[in-house]
């Protein structure tokens, strides 16, 4: 009668054993991230228009890039730490046509321009949920981003009071604004202290750029204006995906 109890008693610490191995391996017990990501930055809604209105970016999908560090401080409660960059082209071809429609009397030859930018640091939280070797991070972050406005150039053609060739060059100027950013970010275990993540997130930040200088000449006059204060609605979706370090 010994043996059979001894051998349940065995069996059951046995059991209890493997659960408990079996529990934690159901459990990502990472507790933070430090990482690097590169991806997309897809503009919509004002940045995104192409319609000559003032708030209008004409911006093309670029390129974005973050390097952060996450922690998760309780066990539905995170906190986030990153610094965010974003390019995104200028799109010429559509801003020239524009021109040439909204202004009938004026002959525009070529406009080129260099790409938005945008840059800052973020502070957020965010709420885990974990699975085996996974955790979904779901959560809001905000700080100061700094917006730069490009330089461009237009050369155009005026018959008043005679033919004259002029090139009217904007140049570059910054200024900074706080910025919102909500998302979505996964954590995945590739192999004992590298991480693989990937996430998609919505910024948004209102920069009002008030020292915008242009220079026009023909070649023979030079003429300096102050230009009117420009507010650029700055509305990205990223897409981005990078490798990390653990953090215990």
């Amino acid at each position: 009668m010994k043996q059979p109890v001894c051998f349940l008693v065995l069996l059951l610490i046995c059991s209890t054993s493997n659960a408990q191995r079996v529990g934690n391996k159901q459990l990502f017990v990472d507790n933070g991230l430090i990482d690097f990501q590169a991806g997309v930055s897809a503009p919509v809604m004002d940045f995104a228009d192409k319609n000559f209105r003032l708030a209008s970016g004409y911006a093309d999908i670029g390129l974005s890039a973050r390097l952060g560090i996450r922690y998760d401080v309780a066990p539905l409660v995170g906190l986030s730490l990153h610094y965010q960059y974003f390019q995104n082209g200028f799109d010429a071809g559509d801003y020239l046509t524009d021109l040439r429609t909204a202004f009938t009397n004026v002959t525009f030859n070529s406009y080129t321009s260099d790409p938005w930018t945008l840059q800052g640091v973020l502070l957020g939280l965010y709420i885990p949920y974990k699975s085996y070797r996974t955790s979904v991070d779901v959560g809001v972050s905000g700080g100061v981003l700094s917006g730069k406005y490009p330089t461009n150039t237009l050369t155009y053609t005026t018959s008043i009071p005679a033919v004259s060739n002029w090139t009217a060059k904007q140049y570059e100027s910054s200024a900074s604004n706080y910025a919102f950013q909500a998302g979505v970010k996964m954590r995945y275990q590739l192999y004992r202290n590298i991480m693989f993540s990937a996430s998609a997130d919505f910024t948004y930040c209102e920069v009002e750029y008030s020292d915008l200088q242009e220079m026009r000449t023909n070649g023979t006059f030079i003429q300096t204006y102050s230009l009117d204060t420009y507010t650029q609605y700055y509305h990205i979706i990223q897409l981005a995906a990078g490798i990390g370090i653990q953090v215990k």
